[in-house]
């Protein structure tokens, strides 16, 4: 029994790539998705998070209409328990998500090395064969993969609770019950959120809000400082910011080009300025892909000129997305008010 996923758009981070796997059979994906993960945010100086650059708020799966989502206490599914129970849930068309101990994963960097928790996504199970089909990150590339029940029995019961969140099972499947529409709408106020950095925490203040937040096109200045900082102090630079950054651009590209798709018989005039806006942010696409090389030659060499050419290339990127998202905003507000 295997549930079908699909290559996620988004694998920075894997609270992001499991749901979007799991979402992306669902016949209303492509207008939903493409109708948020725009803003961004970090933490000031890039610090207070594990993970300090990200698309705003969507690491809460409350806020996926097309995920049907549920928490389970690891209390309530003993270890003796837990392979009969996925199979169950599985055999319901549900994926299940929770935290193993990574010294028992083979492909994982922490293997048979030392202990590390972390979140691991099953779709399906062979019992003759006795594995189950997992995904995660295996030698740096995002995969699907076998893993022996046994090994997987090994990683799920030494677990350490060190955090409540390790605490529960999250079983996921598409919510087919909902379906969505492109909001063009919606885009243009995300857009227009983005390139003035405000603040979306205001919109969560009654249950959530966090002053070290800084949102949108100003997280390119925190990560200058941050770079200035990896000068004075020799700090190690994360490669993953960076690639959240040119995730971001990736997606916005798609998201011209979906947008082209959908007004292609309507609005010509307006087609022919997407055409150059897509033009234009493909260039910045193309600096964001070159920029995370440039960090991982530094974390090769340790070379202070690759922090150099990263801090420089930072600001072209800023200067380039702000102006390219400007004239898509301005676009995009044109065509919904037609």
């Amino acid at each position: 029994m295997r549930i079908k996923l699909e290559h996620p758009k988004i694998i920075s981070y894997l609270h992001h790539a499991y749901p979007l796997s799991v979402m992306a059979t669902h016949e209303s994906f492509q207008p939903w998705f493409y109708s948020n993960y725009i803003q961004l945010f970090c933490y000031k100086n890039m610090e207070g998070d594990a993970c300090p650059v990200n698309f705003y708020r969507y690491h809460d799966w409350s806020y996926y209409p097309l995920l049907d989502h549920q928490l389970i206490s690891r209390d309530l599914v003993s270890n003796n328990e837990v392979k009969e129970w996925i199979k169950l849930a599985i055999d319901l068309g549900n994926c299940i998500y929770t935290y193993v101990n990574e010294f028992y994963v083979p492909g994982r960097n922490s293997y048979q090395k030392y202990d590390n928790d972390h979140d691991l996504l099953l779709s399906g199970y062979d019992e003759e064969r006795s594995v189950y089909h997992a995904a995660s990150f295996i030698k740096a590339n995002y995969v699907e993969f076998e893993l022996k029940m046994e090994d997987f029995n090994q990683a799920y019961s030494h677990v350490n609770m060190t955090y409540d969140y390790i605490r529960n099972i999250r079983i996921l499947k598409p919510a087919h019950s909902f379906q969505y529409r492109f909001n063009v709408i919606l885009v243009v106020e995300m857009l227009t959120e983005y390139l003035n950095s405000t603040n979306n925490s205001d919109k969560f203040s009654s249950f959530f809000y966090d002053e070290r937040l800084v949102y949108g096109i100003n997280v390119y200045q925190e990560m200058i400082r941050f770079i200035e900082r990896i000068k004075k102090t020799g700090i190690q630079c994360d490669v993953r910011p960076f690639h959240v950054i040119w995730e971001h651009k990736k997606i916005m590209i798609e998201r011209i080009r979906y947008i082209q798709g959908l007004y292609e018989n309507r609005k010509r005039g307006s087609n022919t300025r997407l055409e150059k806006v897509a033009g234009d942010y493909k260039s910045v696409e193309q600096m964001a892909d070159s920029l995370r090389f440039l960090v991982l030659m530094h974390k090769k060499t340790n070379k202070d000129s690759y922090l150099d050419l990263i801090e420089a290339s930072l600001h072209e990127i800023k200067e380039k997305d702000a102006d390219a998202l400007s004239d898509l905003r301005d676009i995009l507000l044109e065509m919904s008010s037609d």
